[in-house]
């Protein structure tokens, strides 16, 4: 009896070893499901994966993943579905842009001036620009034709940089935020520890706090805005870094 259990108990091993030996699950079919991604083809995709000829069985999905991201940043997510006995189908997203964060070269304003009147830096001031995403991902250079947000910035960053931690991740987080609240903005100011924000067409000049509780500062907006609208006033300014937010309403047309 014993002489009847061991036998299939070391068979099993051998199975494997002679099936990776003949090769009978190395992947021989990789497809990827969906549209081409921006950064890079289908066909540079399967190749920089390296999947042709791994074992079904012993495939690594996550350095795979980790792999695939780290060398083309506009990747956001990597799903691996696997069939029997040698097929497997790559599903991925493509990184969508939130705001183009430029840097500028030198500081051309103080805070109180930026505040009073939001301009657009001189060409000659604006450095690099690139696309950020929801997750604070910078992946990609900036390509003119897209309109989004602009936030600018005296701060170097580059390529691949995750900025979630920091001023920029909170910004960008109010940025996301505030669609939701129909807030049109057309470029924004980081200065120190403050978001600075101007609007397209008419719209106030928002002011938060990126020190502070931006949970609580998007409530008083969200409250204020709610406020005005209902009594049918225009804002000109709103400065959230207080506990009672500061407001400038427009004066009534005659």
């Amino acid at each position: 009896t014993y002489s009847r259990l061991i036998f299939p108990i070391l068979l099993i091993p051998l199975v494997i070893f002679f099936s990776i030996k003949l090769g009978l699950f190395a992947i021989k079919q990789v497809e990827v499901e969906g549209k081409e991604l921006s950064c890079v083809s289908n066909n540079q995709l399967i190749k920089a994966s390296g999947i042709y000829g791994q074992n079904f069985f012993f495939l690594n999905s996550v350095k795979i993943t980790d792999n695939l991201k780290r060398k083309y940043l506009c990747i956001k997510s990597v799903d691996i579905e696997k069939a029997l006995p040698n097929k497997v189908k790559l599903q991925l997203t493509d990184r969508q842009p939130l705001a183009k964060l430029i840097n500028l070269k030198e500081k051309e304003a103080t805070t109180s001036s930026l505040i009073e009147s939001i301009a657009t830096p001189s060409a000659e001031n604006i450095g690099d620009s690139y696309l950020v995403d929801d997750e604070s991902v910078v992946f990609a250079k900036d390509i003119d034709e897209i309109t989004l947000p602009k936030i600018y910035i005296y701060k170097k960053f580059s390529l691949g940089d995750n900025l979630k931690d920091n001023l920029i991740g909170q910004a960008l987080e109010i940025l996301k935020k505030i669609k939701l609240f129909n807030v049109n903005i057309s470029q924004s100011f980081i200065d120190g520890s403050f978001l600075i924000i101007g609007q397209q067409g008419a719209g106030p000049t928002i002011v938060f706090s990126l020190e502070q509780d931006i949970k609580i500062q998007l409530g008083s907006l969200q409250l204020i805005l709610t406020e005005t609208k209902i009594n049918a006033e225009e804002l000109e300014f709103i400065d959230l870094r207080f506990d009672k937010p500061i407001i400038k309403i427009a004066p009534k047309k005659k």
